[in-house]
């Protein structure tokens, strides 16, 4: 969960760690800026394909308050824990396939993907 999206209506220069921009037919321009670098934008041919194979689940805006109730009953814990359950601790990269690897930084816990993030 990092990175925003930033418009500019007359395509001026780009925000301080833009990752990507879209340029639109009446000049503006939208930009993804992720000053971590923990995001990423890719394209998708079908957005069901795209849902499917990251497993992911209803969009939260989609339910409704008695779907929502019923999905969270008998959880507990925080709310980002139950809006973005961990699905990778152990698995693999969604990108290249190797197998995530545990680290513990600053006494917290991180998994990462020693192929696309090699520690230096």
């Amino acid at each position: 969960m990092t990175g925003e999206l930033s418009y500019s209506g007359d395509g001026g220069p780009p925000p301080e760690y833009t990752a990507c921009r879209f340029f639109f037919g009446d000049g503006g321009s939208l930009a993804y800026v992720a000053p971590r670098k923990l995001g990423r934008v890719s394209e998708s041919g079908s957005l069901s394909a795209f849902i499917e194979a990251h497993e992911l689940g209803p969009d939260a805006l989609s339910l409704s308050k008695e779907q929502c109730r019923r999905q969270a009953e008998g959880r507990r814990g925080s709310v980002k824990s139950f809006l973005l359950p961990r699905r990778h601790e152990g698995g693999r990269c969604p990108r290249r396939g190797a197998r995530l690897r545990h680290i513990t930084v600053s006494g917290r816990s991180a998994w990462f993907c020693p192929d696309c993030q090699p520690l230096s």
